[in-house]
């Protein structure tokens, strides 16, 4: 199989990287501006629901920040030209226990509570410390003199202490968005009183404007739909594979089905399909 591509269009379409089209309402907002700085708390994957590589791919530059090593070195490969960051964000500096979650990497977390209920679900825990550091400390080294576009924050339940840690009166990105699936009641209030517009929300999300680009916030209004002309990443995948797929003659086709049958049939047969696979082309030596 040829290499996955991952283009910033697609048919004419915005390429949206992000698991709820987060890209593509940030875009609507930003408009065809070419250049910014993001910073992305809980970065997690460079490429696979990344807020921030469709913005990457168009010339922005930012700080991903990810207390995860694994994901914090894909981070790093990928992304050479940020600034990349292998902390946890918190109210004060020092360190914190991180319950990795290695059934869903996603949901890693500070909060106690949550990892009960995925203990419960069943899912394999770790319990890990981290460097922690408050946000005004990494904006104070890494943005002086700089102005943010967006701040993403996705921190599991960690929100309230991420905010504690900065003061958004003072220091201004034009737009928040915000995880809010664990009690946005308690951080909610530290956003809105520093300035800020709740201009659009989604099922997992919140998305704030500061006051100073209050004539904007109805940009945010509805979710991303057809009108944004955009196409999910997952399905670009799919139709670069039904490409290839198609490329291949009638006869190869036949012969492709036959070899899955029997592998499904046959699983010790793996290498030697996949040898004859190669010897007709479905397959690249590796």
């Amino acid at each position: 199989m040829a290499p996955i591509d991952t283009p910033l269009q697609y048919s004419g379409m915005m390429v949206s990287y992000a698991g709820s089209a987060e890209d593509v309402m940030l875009r609507r907002f930003f408009g065809d501006q070419a250049t910014g700085f993001y910073i992305d708390i809980g970065a997690h994957d460079p490429l696979i629901g990344s807020v921030t590589q469709h913005f990457f791919l168009s010339g922005w530059r930012g700080m991903n920040i990810e207390p995860l090593p694994a994901f914090f070195q894909r981070l790093v490969a990928a992304r050479p030209n940020d600034i990349n960051l292998n902390v946890a964000v918190s109210e004060n500096a020092g360190t914190l226990d991180l319950i990795v979650d290695h059934t869903e990497p996603g949901l890693s977390t500070m909060t106690q509570e949550l990892a009960e209920e995925y203990a419960r679900a069943g899912h394999t825990l770790e319990r890990i410390q981290v460097p922690t550091r408050p946000l005004a400390d990494i904006v104070r080294e890494y943005c002086a003199g700089r102005s943010v576009d967006f701040l993403k924050i996705d921190a599991e339940g960690h929100e309230l202490e991420i905010l504690r840690g900065i003061d958004l009166s003072v220091w201004r990105p034009r737009v928040i968005l915000i995880e809010a699936g664990y009690k946005p009641e308690a951080w909610a209030p530290i956003v809105v009183n520093a300035g800020y517009i709740l201009a659009g929300s989604d099922l997992w999300n919140r998305y704030y404007v500061r006051t100073e680009d209050a004539e904007r916030a109805d940009l945010l209004r509805c979710p991303a739909n057809v009108t944004d002309h955009y196409i999910a990443f997952d399905h670009v995948c799919a139709l670069q594979a039904q490409a290839e797929w198609d490329s291949f003659g009638p006869l190869t086709r036949r012969i492709a089905r036959r070899l899955h049958r029997l592998l499904n049939a046959n699983p010790r047969f793996k290498g030697a399909v996949k040898k004859v696979a190669q010897r007709i082309g479905l397959l690249r030596d590796s």
